[in-house]
This record gives C-alpha cells, sequence and structure tokens, in this order.
C-alpha cells in the first residue's frame, strides 16, 4: 500500500511553487501539477487508486478489522461483518484459478470481479451483520 501526501496547506514557497505559479498579480497552475492532476483522475475512474482522506481510511480500516473470514473448505469461505457499520468496497482474492472461476454467493449479492492471470478478486459491500458464504470453482 501506498499513502501519497501532500502540504498544499504549508506556507512554503517551495511547496507552492510545485502547485502554482505567481505571474504578475495573478496565479496559475502549475502546468506540471496540472498533468498529475489529471493522471490521477484517469487512475481514480479506472479504479486503480482510491482518493480519501487519512480520517476516511482509519474509518474504513476500523470496520475493515471487523470482518471475520472463516474457510468452510477449499473452494468456500463465510464472511461476516461483525461490526456496526456498512464495509463498502470489501476486497477478497483466490489465486490459482483454472479457466473461467464460477462465483457463488449466498445470499445472492451483487458483486464486481476482476481476473489478472490466474488470480480472481471480487469486491462487494457488505451490511452491518451481514454473512455470506462465497465459493469460486
Amino acid at each position: 500500500m501506498h499513502i501519497g501526501h501532500n502540504y498544499f496547506s504549508v506556507e512554503a514557497k517551495h511547496y507552492l511553487n510545485l502547485t502554482v505559479l505567481k505571474k504578475g498579480q495573478h496565479f496559475l497552475i502549475n502546468p506540471d501539477f496540472q498533468k498529475n492532476l489529471e493522471y490521477l483522475f484517469v487512475c481514480q475512474k479506472q479504479k486503480k487508486i482510491f482518493i480519501t482522506s487519512i480520517s476516511a481510511y482509519g474509518d474504513f480500516f476500523s470496520a475493515w478489522l471487523k470482518i471475520k473470514i472463516k474457510e468452510i473448505s477449499k473452494n468456500k469461505i463465510s464472511i461476516r461483518n461483525t461490526g456496526e457499520k456498512k464495509v463498502e468496497g470489501f476486497t477478497i482474492s483466490k489465486g490459482n484459478i483454472k479457466g473461467q472461476p464460477t462465483v457463488k454467493i449466498f445470499p445472492k449479492k451483487k458483486y464486481c470481479s476482476d481476473i489478472q492471470g490466474q488470480q480472481i478478486s471480487l469486491w462487494l459491500d457488505l451490511d452491518p451483520g451481514e454473512e455470506l458464504l462465497l465459493e469460486i470453482v
């Protein structure tokens, strides 16, 4: 995991010159900074990065710690949210898959998935107290 950060609130010329340039009495966005923002926007739209605050990330991680996973069999697990908050975007992956796997979730639940090589990743939301059985074959 990489946590990117910035110092835009610091009133130091070094940091301000990275984001804005003064032209006469006007301030303009530094072209390099603009390119970085555009790149981050594209990555966010492609769901390659998650842009959030440290506070929101801490809340997510605290909620994630309340998720209990239990192996039922080689291809089946139980996932239970023991917390009092909904966990959005919970992700789980399984490696060494062959071909196009079949995913079964009981009770039925909307999820997203992606296959990269021999690994499938699933992400879904877990409501407070919700328990699911997940089978990937």
